[in-house]
């Protein structure tokens, strides 16, 4: 039930390209900074491209801070432990550039120079690979910027950077072109609909026969900055049926479409990413929302958290003069809009590199309502 509706929200918020969710093949990344090129490979500059944020603390002062911005890339998160592992379009400064991370300790940090020449060059042999013939002119940039440095070349413009985000992620870009290589490499080669299992099944969540997901990502980016799994089986005592093993098991043992993992990650992300859908209760997250587009999904957290100061007054006013309703057992139905509609609350918390569900509650709205005028 959690998995199906969640997929079934990845399938209304989709259709809007406003949310801003992820397409199949893709995922979304904090990105610190980008390369701008030359038509031939030349290096224009290392620029920071974070986003600024303010906010009010309670003292009433601002505070502003630097952070990376989210942006959809090809592919997914590497996984950790798996060896050198370039990504298309994007990755870190070790991978673009050939930057060693530094480290206090000479023999990590001999380890890591050689580390970072064996992924600039598989980086490099990857993308002169892809586009090297391009008749794409940013492509092709990228294939040529490639061809044509070193590390060496490359370090001066690495530590050009702030130091706290040589460890970012970094995209690519020509100059005097807006887009970046990742977004004009999609819209002509987007293969994302290809599916990477050979392993065929009947999906939990649709019923239909279709290629079975082995590990259930994108991961979930909310306890652990390297992803949870909501779904997983990492040893042979959990795996059953003779499903065992990284060919047939893992996430076989439970069955569902690659398509519907990709969906179910995406919005559960999604939620967990906007502040008026998720609220706290001790060490547990919850996200809510609704089975159709409704405007308590965005208020109901607000509700049970309070709103933030940052938040303007007409959203503080409406959300105060909804509690008061309630309480009062005034609250007219055409304010509830459709009392029928059912509603979803997920409760997760950190449980080692996994999320564990505390709760799962779901309803009518008009059931709903009625708890929370009896709570107040």
């Amino acid at each position: 039930m959690i998995l199906q509706s969640l997929y079934q929200l990845f399938l209304r918020l989709s259709a809007n390209p406003e949310n801003g969710l992820a397409k199949p093949g893709h995922s979304l990344q904090n990105v610190s900074f980008k390369i701008v090129l030359n038509q031939d490979g030349t290096v224009v500059g290392f620029y920071d491209i974070r986003r600024e944020e303010v906010t009010i603390g309670k003292n009433g002062k601002e505070k502003r801070r630097l952070l990376p911005v989210e942006l959809q890339v090809p592919g997914q998160t590497k996984p950790s432990g798996q060896g050198i592992n370039p990504c298309t379009l994007w990755d870190n400064s070790t991978y673009l550039a050939g930057y060693p991370q530094p480290d206090t300790n000479p023999e990590k940090a001999a380890k890591n120079i050689v580390r970072a020449l064996k992924c600039f060059e598989v980086g490099k042999k990857l993308h002169i690979e892809m586009f090297g013939a391009s008749s794409e002119p940013t492509l092709l940039a990228v294939a040529r910027y490639f061809e044509k440095h070193t590390p060496e070349d490359l370090r001066p413009f690495v530590e050009q950077l702030p130091e706290d985000i040589r460890r970012g992620n970094g995209v690519f870009q020509l100059t005097g072109v807006p887009r970046y290589a990742h977004e004009v490499y999609d819209l002509p080669m987007d293969t994302g609909e290809q599916a990477s299992s050979e392993v065929l099944g009947q999906c939990l969540v649709t019923g239909e026969l279709a290629p079975i997901a082995r590990l259930h990502e994108p991961k979930i980016k909310t306890f652990d900055p390297k992803g949870s799994l909501l779904v997983s089986f990492n040893e042979v005592a959990y795996e059953s049926y003779g499903k065992t093993g990284k060919d047939s098991g893992q996430g076989r043992n439970s069955p569902v479409s690659e398509q519907v993992v990709f969906g179910y990650c995406n919005a559960l992300n999604w939620l967990l990413s906007h502040p008026e859908r998720r609220f706290r209760l001790g060490d547990t997250t919850a996200v809510f929302w609704t089975a159709k587009p409704t405007r308590i999904e965005t208020d109901f957290p607000w509700m049970l958290e309070g709103v933030p100061e940052a938040e303007d007054s007409e959203t503080k006013d409406r959300v105060a003069n909804l509690l008061s309703k309630i309480a009062r057992g005034i609250l007219g139905r055409d304010e509830l809009e459709d009392p029928n509609i059912e509603f979803y609350i997920l409760g997760l918390a950190p449980n080692a590199s996994r999320l564990s569900v505390r709760f799962w509650h779901t309803g009518s709205l008009g059931d709903l309502m009625a708890n929370l005028k009896l709570h107040l």
